[in-house]
Protein backbone atom coordinates (compact mmCIF):
# COMPACT_ATOMS: atom_id res chain seq x y z
CA UNK A 1 0.00 0.00 0.00
CA UNK A 2 2.84 2.68 0.90
CA UNK A 3 3.76 3.46 -2.85
CA UNK A 4 3.62 6.94 -2.19
CA UNK A 5 4.73 8.54 1.28
CA UNK A 6 0.90 9.26 2.19
CA UNK A 7 0.02 5.76 0.79
CA UNK A 8 2.81 4.49 3.52
CA UNK A 9 1.10 6.76 6.30
CA UNK A 10 -2.57 5.03 5.10
CA UNK A 11 -0.31 1.34 5.46
CA UNK A 12 -0.04 1.76 8.91
CA UNK A 13 -3.05 3.36 9.44
CA UNK A 14 -4.56 0.31 8.02
CA UNK A 15 -2.71 -2.25 9.75
CA UNK A 16 -2.94 -0.68 13.30
CA UNK A 17 -6.85 -1.09 12.05
CA UNK A 18 -6.08 -4.90 10.84
CA UNK A 19 -3.94 -5.51 14.44
CA UNK A 20 -6.66 -3.74 16.91
CA UNK A 21 -9.79 -5.68 14.93
CA UNK A 22 -8.53 -9.25 13.82
CA UNK A 23 -6.70 -11.43 16.73
CA UNK A 24 -4.92 -13.38 15.37
CA UNK A 25 -3.81 -12.00 12.48
CA UNK A 26 -3.88 -14.81 9.89
CA UNK A 27 -0.21 -15.14 8.39
CA UNK A 28 -1.11 -15.35 5.28
CA UNK A 29 -2.74 -11.62 5.32
CA UNK A 30 -1.70 -9.27 2.14
CA UNK A 31 -3.18 -6.79 1.01
CA UNK A 32 -2.18 -4.51 -1.85
CA UNK A 33 -3.86 -0.96 -3.08
CA UNK A 34 -2.99 2.46 -3.89
CA UNK A 35 -4.10 5.36 -2.17
CA UNK A 36 -5.62 7.33 -5.15
CA UNK A 37 -7.07 10.85 -3.57
CA UNK A 38 -4.65 13.78 -4.42
CA UNK A 39 -6.67 16.39 -3.11
CA UNK A 40 -8.67 15.95 0.06
CA UNK A 41 -9.60 19.33 1.96
CA UNK A 42 -10.32 19.03 5.88
CA UNK A 43 -10.48 21.66 9.23
CA UNK A 44 -8.55 20.21 11.84
CA UNK A 45 -11.42 21.07 14.65
CA UNK A 46 -14.48 23.62 14.76
CA UNK A 47 -13.80 24.80 18.39
CA UNK A 48 -10.70 26.42 19.89
CA UNK A 49 -8.46 27.32 17.61
CA UNK A 50 -5.84 26.26 16.72
CA UNK A 51 -6.63 23.16 17.80
CA UNK A 52 -4.01 20.24 19.01
CA UNK A 53 -1.28 18.17 16.78
CA UNK A 54 -3.73 14.95 17.74
CA UNK A 55 -6.48 16.81 15.11
CA UNK A 56 -4.14 16.47 12.30
CA UNK A 57 -3.21 13.11 13.06
CA UNK A 58 -6.80 12.35 13.16
CA UNK A 59 -7.52 13.85 9.85
CA UNK A 60 -4.93 12.24 8.31
CA UNK A 61 -6.08 8.66 9.49
CA UNK A 62 -9.25 10.05 7.67
CA UNK A 63 -7.31 10.37 4.15
CA UNK A 64 -6.86 14.24 4.08
CA UNK A 65 -3.63 15.62 1.75
CA UNK A 66 -4.59 19.20 3.21
CA UNK A 67 -5.41 20.76 6.50
CA UNK A 68 -7.29 23.96 6.38
CA UNK A 69 -5.49 25.34 9.50
CA UNK A 70 -8.50 28.61 9.72
CA UNK A 71 -11.93 28.32 8.90
CA UNK A 72 -15.18 30.65 9.14
CA UNK A 73 -15.82 30.43 12.90
CA UNK A 74 -12.35 30.61 14.15
CA UNK A 75 -12.47 34.54 15.10
CA UNK A 76 -10.17 37.29 13.77
CA UNK A 77 -7.81 34.88 12.43
CA UNK A 78 -8.89 34.42 9.01
CA UNK A 79 -6.89 37.51 7.45
CA UNK A 80 -3.37 37.40 6.51
CA UNK A 81 -2.32 40.63 8.75
CA UNK A 82 -3.52 38.24 11.66
CA UNK A 83 -0.09 36.54 11.63
CA UNK A 84 2.17 39.35 10.08
CA UNK A 85 2.59 43.02 10.28
CA UNK A 86 3.23 45.74 7.64
CA UNK A 87 4.71 49.27 8.46
CA UNK A 88 1.87 50.45 5.67
CA UNK A 89 -0.66 49.79 8.17
CA UNK A 90 0.81 48.98 11.69
CA UNK A 91 -2.02 49.04 13.82
CA UNK A 92 -4.00 46.92 11.59
CA UNK A 93 -4.26 44.19 14.27
CA UNK A 94 -3.07 43.58 17.67
CA UNK A 95 0.32 43.41 17.58
CA UNK A 96 0.10 40.75 21.05
CA UNK A 97 -2.34 38.53 19.25
CA UNK A 98 -0.02 38.76 15.57
CA UNK A 99 2.48 37.24 17.74
CA UNK A 100 0.34 34.72 19.47
CA UNK A 101 -1.06 33.61 16.58
CA UNK A 102 1.75 33.26 14.70
CA UNK A 103 3.57 31.40 16.64
CA UNK A 104 0.13 28.73 16.68
CA UNK A 105 0.32 28.40 13.30
CA UNK A 106 3.86 27.82 12.91
CA UNK A 107 3.04 24.87 15.69
CA UNK A 108 -0.25 23.69 13.50
CA UNK A 109 2.04 23.75 10.24
CA UNK A 110 4.98 21.32 12.18
CA UNK A 111 2.05 19.02 12.74
CA UNK A 112 1.00 18.90 9.49
CA UNK A 113 4.10 18.46 8.16
CA UNK A 114 4.70 15.72 10.65
CA UNK A 115 1.61 13.70 9.33
CA UNK A 116 2.00 14.39 5.06
CA UNK A 117 -0.52 16.79 4.93
CA UNK A 118 -0.25 20.26 2.97
CA UNK A 119 -1.10 23.19 5.23
CA UNK A 120 -3.25 25.87 3.53
CA UNK A 121 -5.13 28.99 5.03
CA UNK A 122 -8.63 30.07 4.70
CA UNK A 123 -8.82 33.76 4.84
CA UNK A 124 -11.67 36.41 4.42
CA UNK A 125 -10.85 39.72 2.85
CA UNK A 126 -11.16 42.72 2.55
CA UNK A 127 -11.75 43.50 6.37
CA UNK A 128 -14.65 45.22 7.58
CA UNK A 129 -16.64 46.51 10.27
CA UNK A 130 -18.73 43.75 11.02
CA UNK A 131 -22.34 43.60 11.31
CA UNK A 132 -24.61 43.53 14.50
CA UNK A 133 -23.10 40.21 15.54
CA UNK A 134 -20.05 42.56 16.31
CA UNK A 135 -20.20 44.43 19.26
CA UNK A 136 -20.15 48.51 18.52
CA UNK A 137 -17.26 49.60 20.61
CA UNK A 138 -15.20 46.63 18.44
CA UNK A 139 -16.97 48.24 15.08
CA UNK A 140 -15.79 51.65 16.10
CA UNK A 141 -12.79 50.49 17.14
CA UNK A 142 -12.05 48.93 13.28
CA UNK A 143 -12.11 52.79 12.11
CA UNK A 144 -9.18 53.77 14.01
CA UNK A 145 -7.01 50.99 12.65
CA UNK A 146 -6.86 52.49 9.13
CA UNK A 147 -6.60 56.17 7.97
CA UNK A 148 -10.12 57.20 7.09
CA UNK A 149 -8.94 57.87 3.25
CA UNK A 150 -8.80 53.79 3.02
CA UNK A 151 -11.69 52.99 3.91
CA UNK A 152 -15.17 52.86 1.81
CA UNK A 153 -18.91 51.78 2.67
CA UNK A 154 -19.76 48.18 1.69
CA UNK A 155 -22.87 49.32 1.02
CA UNK A 156 -24.48 46.77 3.29
CA UNK A 157 -24.78 46.45 7.21
CA UNK A 158 -21.60 45.46 7.56
CA UNK A 159 -20.34 49.16 7.55
CA UNK A 160 -16.63 50.23 6.63
CA UNK A 161 -14.26 48.29 4.13
CA UNK A 162 -10.58 48.20 3.43
CA UNK A 163 -11.16 49.33 -0.41
CA UNK A 164 -8.42 47.34 -2.80
CA UNK A 165 -8.94 49.94 -5.23
CA UNK A 166 -6.49 52.35 -2.78
CA UNK A 167 -2.98 52.09 -4.00
CA UNK A 168 -1.94 52.33 -0.03
CA UNK A 169 -4.15 49.38 0.37
CA UNK A 170 -2.67 47.11 -2.90
CA UNK A 171 1.00 48.06 -1.26
CA UNK A 172 -0.32 46.85 2.42
CA UNK A 173 -1.56 43.37 0.91
CA UNK A 174 1.74 43.18 -0.82
CA UNK A 175 3.75 43.69 1.88
CA UNK A 176 2.05 41.18 3.74
CA UNK A 177 2.06 38.35 1.14
CA UNK A 178 5.91 38.71 1.45
CA UNK A 179 6.19 38.82 4.91
CA UNK A 180 3.65 35.96 5.27
CA UNK A 181 5.14 33.50 2.91
CA UNK A 182 9.03 34.18 4.33
CA UNK A 183 7.59 33.01 7.22
CA UNK A 184 5.63 30.55 5.85
CA UNK A 185 6.64 28.96 3.15
CA UNK A 186 4.95 25.53 3.50
CA UNK A 187 1.44 26.90 3.08
CA UNK A 188 0.97 27.24 -0.97
CA UNK A 189 -2.99 27.55 -0.73
CA UNK A 190 -5.25 30.24 -0.23
CA UNK A 191 -8.63 29.46 0.26
CA UNK A 192 -10.80 32.71 -0.48
CA UNK A 193 -14.06 33.92 1.28
CA UNK A 194 -15.25 37.25 0.56
CA UNK A 195 -18.66 39.12 0.84
CA UNK A 196 -18.68 37.14 4.26
CA UNK A 197 -18.67 37.75 8.11
CA UNK A 198 -16.27 39.67 8.32
CA UNK A 199 -15.33 40.46 4.87
CA UNK A 200 -16.73 42.55 2.19
CA UNK A 201 -15.83 44.74 -1.19
CA UNK A 202 -16.83 48.31 -1.31
CA UNK A 203 -20.38 49.48 -2.75
CA UNK A 204 -20.32 50.11 -6.53
CA UNK A 205 -22.66 53.20 -6.42
CA UNK A 206 -20.27 54.96 -3.77
CA UNK A 207 -17.30 54.27 -3.38
CA UNK A 208 -15.23 56.89 -5.74
CA UNK A 209 -12.23 54.80 -6.60
CA UNK A 210 -14.40 51.36 -7.42
CA UNK A 211 -17.81 53.01 -8.89
CA UNK A 212 -19.42 50.97 -11.52
CA UNK A 213 -17.21 47.91 -10.56
CA UNK A 214 -19.25 44.98 -9.52
CA UNK A 215 -18.86 42.92 -6.27
CA UNK A 216 -17.47 39.74 -7.93
CA UNK A 217 -15.78 41.78 -10.36
CA UNK A 218 -13.87 43.15 -7.06
CA UNK A 219 -13.52 39.45 -5.87
CA UNK A 220 -11.48 38.80 -9.05
CA UNK A 221 -9.17 41.60 -9.15
CA UNK A 222 -8.54 40.32 -5.58
CA UNK A 223 -7.72 37.15 -6.54
CA UNK A 224 -5.56 37.97 -9.51
CA UNK A 225 -3.60 40.13 -6.83
CA UNK A 226 -3.33 38.03 -4.63
CA UNK A 227 -1.89 35.38 -7.62
CA UNK A 228 0.20 37.71 -9.65
CA UNK A 229 1.75 39.07 -6.53
CA UNK A 230 1.99 36.13 -3.97
CA UNK A 231 3.61 34.14 -6.85
CA UNK A 232 6.48 36.29 -7.02
CA UNK A 233 7.05 35.11 -3.11
CA UNK A 234 5.66 31.69 -3.09
CA UNK A 235 5.94 29.89 -6.69
CA UNK A 236 3.19 27.70 -7.05
CA UNK A 237 0.44 29.42 -4.82
CA UNK A 238 -2.82 28.51 -5.55
CA UNK A 239 -5.82 30.89 -4.32
CA UNK A 240 -9.00 28.42 -4.28
CA UNK A 241 -12.23 30.52 -3.78
CA UNK A 242 -16.06 29.24 -3.08
CA UNK A 243 -19.13 31.13 -3.88
CA UNK A 244 -22.46 31.93 -1.46
CA UNK A 245 -25.91 31.40 -2.34
CA UNK A 246 -26.33 34.95 -0.89
CA UNK A 247 -23.45 36.24 -3.34
CA UNK A 248 -25.85 36.35 -6.44
CA UNK A 249 -26.23 34.79 -10.07
CA UNK A 250 -24.82 31.26 -10.13
CA UNK A 251 -24.45 30.93 -14.03
CA UNK A 252 -22.75 34.42 -13.62
CA UNK A 253 -20.37 33.21 -10.82
CA UNK A 254 -19.48 29.83 -12.85
CA UNK A 255 -18.71 31.74 -15.77
CA UNK A 256 -16.31 34.13 -14.03
CA UNK A 257 -14.22 31.28 -12.05
CA UNK A 258 -13.93 29.58 -15.59
CA UNK A 259 -12.61 33.20 -16.61
CA UNK A 260 -10.05 32.81 -13.81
Amino acid sequence: LGNTPRGMLQAVYEFQEISRETKPIPADLHRTGTFQIPQRFFHQRFNGWPGEPADIRYISHLGASHCLLTHDWCGDVRHLQAYVTSSIFPNAINPDSVRENHAKLRMMVKACLDYGIEPALWITELPCQGGPWVPEPQRQEFLTRFPADVLSDCGTYQGKVLCFGHPDVQAFYRDLLTQFFGQFPEISTLFLFSVDSGGEHCDPASCPRCKGMSKIEQRDRLIRFLLDEGRKVRPGLRVLTTGWGWSGDTAQFLARQREL
